[in-house]
Formats: C-alpha cells, sequence, structure tokens
C-alpha cells in the first residue's frame, strides 16, 4: 500500500484500510475457529457413529441367538424334535424317546437363564416407564408454557390492535385538521388578494 505523507484525505483513507484490514483479520480468525470446532464434532460424531455400528452389530447377534433359541423353543412345545433328522436310528422312533428328547432339550434352557431374561425385561421396562414419565413431564411443561405463550400471544395481539385502531383515529384526526388548516390558509390568502 503506497500513502501519501501529506494531505488529510490520505490519512482518512489509510484508517478505513486497516480498519478493513482489521475486519478481514478477525473475520477470518473466526472463520478458522469455526473451522476447528466443525472438525472437533466432526471427529466426535465420527466416534459416536463408530459406537452405534458396533452396538448396533451386536444388538443384531443377540437377535439372532435370540430368534434361533425361540424356534427352538417353538418346536420343543409343539412336539418336534428338530435335532432329529429324517433318518431315525432303531429304537427311536417310540414316542417315550421323542418325549425324552424333548425333555433333555427343555432341561437345557435353565430356569436361571429364564429369571436372568425376565430380571432384564422386567429392567427394560422400568427403564421405558421412567423416560416415558419423564417424556410425559416434558411434554406437559411444554404445553404449559405454550399455553402461556399463546396467552401473552393473544393478550399483545388485542393491545396491538387497539394501539392500531387508535392510530387509525389519530392519522383521521391529523389528516382532518391538515384539511381545516390548508383550507384556512386558502382563506387567508384570498382574503389578503
Amino acid at each position: 500500500m503506497i500513502l501519501a505523507k501529506n494531505g488529510s484525505s490520505s490519512g482518512s483513507s489509510f484508517v478505513s484500510s486497516s480498519s478493513v484490514l482489521t475486519d478481514i483479520q478477525t473475520t477470518l480468525s473466526d472463520l478458522q475457529e469455526s473451522l476447528s470446532e466443525s472438525r472437533k464434532l466432526e471427529r466426535r460424531l465420527k466416534l459416536a457413529l463408530g459406537e452405534q455400528t458396533v452396538r448396533s452389530s451386536q444388538l443384531e447377534d443377540t437377535l439372532k441367538r435370540e430368534r434361533t433359541r425361540n424356534e427352538k423353543l417353538l418346536e420343543v412345545m409343539r412336539g418336534v424334535d428338530s435335532s432329529s433328522s429324517t433318518t431315525t436310528p432303531r429304537g427311536s422312533d417310540s414316542p417315550l424317546s421323542t418325549l425324552h428328547d424333548n425333555k433333555n432339550i427343555l432341561d437345557t434352557v435353565s430356569p436361571i437363564l429364564m429369571q436372568y431374561r425376565y430380571d432384564e425385561l422386567s429392567l427394560s421396562h422400568k427403564r421405558c416407564l421412567k423416560i416415558l414419565s419423564r417424556k410425559e413431564s416434558l411434554l406437559k411443561t411444554a404445553l404449559s408454557e405454550k399455553e402461556s405463550i399463546q396467552a401473552k400471544y393473544d393478550d399483545l395481539l388485542v393491545q396491538f390492535q387497539k394501539l392500531q385502531k387508535k392510530t387509525e383515529v389519530l392519522c383521521c384526526k391529523y389528516f382532518t385538521l391538515r384539511a381545516k388548516k390548508t383550507e384556512e390558509a386558502r382563506r387567508g390568502r384570498r382574503c389578503s388578494s
């Protein structure tokens, strides 16, 4: 930048140029901070996505295991032995041996495992009820706030309409008085001429 040493106009040009440079530098530093924050947020989001992906795959695996377990239990309850093939060994085609095989399958599903599953479901149910309770209280709070805001809005609307009517009345009076003054001024000019 070339600066003239003499003259007040060049001094004001220097001041305005330096303020523009300062503004540019400020904007640039703001943009750098914003970029840094965006990158940090992107990293956090990628980590959260990775965690959710791992959790999703774990849940899918658990779901597959539970489905096969449930299918086996259903087969046992229906009296179908999934472990037997189409060719049965000698002596196993009697109803007593099938009942014995089904009892063995049922014995593998321990009552402790069933109790564990029940406890898990019970805890999950309690957590869901707590979450639902919190959501309901938040909803009630939001609804009461909405009603309060709606009431304030309605009051402000009524006040605005009243003020608008007053403004219209005042404008009409102003224009009426102005017309009278203009008419009186014309009459005064006519009388004086």
